[in-house]
């Protein structure tokens, strides 16, 4: 698989408070990953969330394929 260059790429990166339990939070984000994988999210390259159980924080990584700079491979 060729990775593209990150240039190519629109990166949101968020620091969130955690307002419910962790385990309920470990569990909805499985639950939309698992969405995601099955709908899809056609520019949504990566998807990363970061905790720390008994932390309010969570870090939340999505990166997405920018179609301005994205271009279409020759034919």
């Amino acid at each position: 698989m060729e990775s593209s260059p990150a240039s190519e790429h629109v990166t949101l990166v968020e620091v969130l408070e955690l307002t419910r339990p962790f385990e309920e939070f470990a569990h909805a984000v499985r639950a939309a990953a698992r969405r995601l994988e099955t709908e899809g999210v056609e520019a949504l390259v990566t998807l990363q969330f970061y905790a720390t159980p008994g932390s309010t924080e969570v870090g939340a990584i999505l990166t997405f394929a920018d179609p301005e700079r994205v271009m279409e491979p020759s034919r």
